[in-house]
């Protein structure tokens, strides 16, 4: 929440938010959005506040925490919509709802409306959702996979990465032997016991471990890589300000050795 403030860009955190009833749900959206708002309010006349609660809380809460916890760059905004899918259904729940707190005579029609709206939007926008033939993240990992050789440590950015390694490894059994570790969940302690599970603890931190403890976490955990002999590899070519002082990067199939300055990589 403080780099939202203290960056400017609150504003347009909630603008974002603000934009995905037009962008999700196409035209249907004019009626969606009222009919919920309605729904909400008739809740609240009726003074039903268990379901009132119900399904208006977690839309706040998933507001709250799309606005202030994501807490995403400007260019990177539009991912907004991908996170808030889980809150169409209480949306569509709460314009059911309203349309029936509009209309309680025509209460079975309305009901075949709301009923139709899931439908519709599913086959709307099913050609731009479906990924059933989308093997980009497969692929990637796979092959960033294969690039480490043995006992590899490899230090990844961003869930698109990040995620898919996990489960090639943890789901589907593949490379084991190979450390991944997503560098920006260093400061929880539950990356860090992954880490030491597969032979590379991290030395105790003096202090209180956040996010600004991440670089000299990453330095740490490099160079207890390296003492053990093992090659430490990185899905980005660019590190942090403050972060692997005194290193280059080697590119190595999918992936970039880090490398001291100076000193060539293996063949």
């Amino acid at each position: 929440a403080e780099a939202v403030f203290g960056t400017g860009l609150l504003r347009g955190q909630v603008l974002a938010l603000g934009r995905i009833p037009g962008a999700e749900w196409g035209g249907l959206a004019w009626v969606i959005v009222p009919a919920a708002s309605a729904g909400l309010a008739g809740l609240a006349w009726k003074r039903r506040w268990a379901p009132a609660l119900g399904l208006g809380f977690p839309l706040l809460l998933l507001s709250l925490v799309l606005v202030l916890y994501l807490n995403l760059p400007p260019d990177l905004l539009h991912l907004i919509g991908n996170y808030s899918v889980p809150a169409l259904p209480l949306v569509l729940l709460l314009a059911g709802s309203g349309l029936a707190f509009l209309g309680t005579r025509n209460l079975k029609r309305l009901s075949l409306i709301v009923l139709a709206f899931p439908p519709v939007l599913a086959v709307r926008g099913f050609g731009g959702h479906d990924f059933s033939r989308y093997t980009a993240a497969r692929d990637f990992t796979r092959n960033a996979l294969a690039s480490a050789p043995p006992r590899a440590l490899i230090l990844a950015k961003g869930d698109g990465l990040v995620f898919p390694l996990w489960f090639e490894q943890m789901v589907l059994g593949i490379r084991p032997d190979v450390a991944v570790c997503g560098v920006d969940g260093l400061p929880m302690k539950w990356i860090r016991d992954g880490l030491a599970s597969k032979g590379l603890p991290l030395a105790p931190f003096p202090g209180r471990i956040g996010n600004e403890s991440k670089n000299f976490l990453i330095d740490s955990l490099a160079r207890e890589a390296l003492v053990q002999g093992r090659r430490v590899f990185l899905s980005y070519n660019r590190a942090d300000e403050g972060s692997l002082a005194g290193s280059r990067f080697v590119p190595r199939g999918l992936l970039w050795e880090l490398r001291p300055s100076g000193e060539p990589g293996p063949d």
